[in-house]
């Protein structure tokens, strides 16, 4: 189903020239409440549009599910926030696709951050595998991640309190090779999750996480909080 709006540009042959997104608007990247709006759309962002923007399969329109989040996004705040990691698994011409399909105007010729080819909300839709490193770790851990983001993203978000994960965060948790993931963490991930969060997640879900390991810069305590 076509879900559209807006004045859309792309080319419907899928032909569509990657363009740099506008980033207007306050440049607040520190900001704590410019931050905790950002990532509060994240876990739903990941869960509706994931699949529309991964460079693997086809171009495809997005759903309406998917338009309803991105509409709500203040792509300028999220624009803080892009890595050049995300280009190595977002496809950017989808991207583009995806914001205009879902009604968002997009200006040719200019930029998003550092400059890099991208709607800006890109990078949360694969916060989850944003970091790379070793080509088999990656392949190990990524198909689990977008649904343990998708699921538990909520209770493992920097902004708001620490909450005890629902029964099907914790079935996906359950599932996770955690020494894994945690290869995975990287800077940019540690400013949109709290990996103590993450780590009281995985013991109240009941995952043996030892004292003392380390999950990105993050050294594991002994007890729950």
């Amino acid at each position: 189903m076509a879900v559209g709006g807006g004045n859309r540009e792309e080319n419907e042959g899928g032909n569509d020239d990657p363009i740099p997104v506008a980033a207007s608007g306050p440049k607040t990247p520190g900001n704590s409440g410019v931050r905790a709006q950002c990532e509060a759309s994240i876990p739903s962002l990941i869960a509706e549009c994931q699949q529309y923007v991964s460079k693997t399969g086809p171009k495809i329109r997005p759903s309406a599910g998917c338009c309803s989040v991105v509409k709500d996004l203040d792509i300028p705040c999220v624009c803080k926030m892009v890595t050049k990691e995300v280009e190595r698994l977002v496809s950017m011409e989808k991207v583009v696709f995806v914001g205009r399909s879902c009604g968002l105007k997009i200006a040719k010729g200019t930029k998003c951050g550092t400059g890099v080819r991208c709607l800006c909300f890109a990078v949360f839709l694969m916060a989850g595998i944003l970091v790379l490193g070793n080509s088999g770790v990656r392949a190990q851990c990524e198909a689990s991640v977008p649904n343990f983001v998708a699921q538990c993203g909520p209770y493992i978000i920097k902004s708001g309190p620490q909450t005890k994960p629902s029964e099907g965060c914790c079935s996906v948790v359950k599932t996770l090779d955690i020494p894994c993931l945690c290869k995975l963490v990287t800077k940019e991930i540690e400013e949109i999750i709290s990996l103590e969060k993450t780590v009281f997640v995985f013991r109240t879900c009941g995952r043996e996480v030892a004292k003392g390991a380390k999950c990105g810069s993050y050294t594991v305590p002994n007890a729950l909080h």
